[in-house]
């Protein structure tokens, strides 16, 4: 959970720092203008972590244009902010209405669904973002993982396998592993042992898959 505020964090910040990248341009001029400079204000009180003015402040904006999907977007930040992770979704959702290619945004609604320890919830949104990208490994290896965490093996191999003909190197590399994690519960351990080697190929430096596919390679034991 820790790790989860930190990331949030982060994204905030990037969001304050780069905030004048990402000034939206729809809307009425006059309301936008508002809009505008109420994002501003927003952002100024997020670099001073006043979370409390800038959720308000944000709100105003949203009010002032909301067909501005980074309005969204930090609004939902902060309310993740704020553990109010059902609220959170839903403007990471009109975020992505707005932006659908916005990838932080996705991000974003992944962890709060996560927070909400809905796993199957978190497949489904994975899968929504594969397909608008489908040819994108790391999504793909994401989709994999969360399915396999439903326990959704078939599911899961379909996705890995995807991801590591997609993938490179290390990415490449480690959908192979997970790969071969899903053949050994499906009692597998041969196409297990092709995936850690084929993983192992790419990515040498991997003592724990090593230590796997020596276990796995190990003669039974009388």
């Amino acid at each position: 959970m820790m790790r989860w505020h930190l990331a949030l964090a982060a994204g905030l910040a990037a969001v304050a720092v780069h905030g004048c990248e990402t000034t939206p341009t729809r809307g009425q001029p006059a309301t936008r203008e508002v809009a505008v400079e109420r994002y501003q204000k927003a952002m100024k009180y997020i670099r001073e972590q006043n979370i409390d003015m800038a959720l308000v402040t944000i709100q105003s904006a949203i009010s002032a244009d909301p067909s501005a999907a980074i309005y969204h977007h930090v609004y939902a930040n902060l309310l993740a902010q704020k553990h109010q992770y059902v609220q959170a979704e839903l403007e990471y959702r009109a975020a992505i209405q707005r932006d659908p290619m916005y990838d932080p945004s996705w991000e974003g609604l992944v962890q709060v669904v996560r927070a909400q320890g809905d796993k199957e919830k978190v497949a489904v949104v994975l899968r929504d973002r594969v397909r608008i990208s489908p040819l994108d490994a790391g999504w793909r290896l994401r989709l994999g993982k969360a399915y396999e965490a439903t326990g959704n093996l078939m599911g899961a191999e379909r996705e890995l396998r995807a991801a590591a003909d997609l993938g490179k190197g290390e990415q490449a590399a480690y959908a192979h592993v997970r790969l071969g994690l899903v053949y050994e519960a499906l009692g597998r351990p041969g196409a297990a042992v092709r995936e850690y080697e084929e993983s192992l190929k790419l990515n040498p430096d991997q003592p724990q898959v090593r230590a796997i596919l020596d276990q796995l390679e190990a003669p039974p034991k009388p």
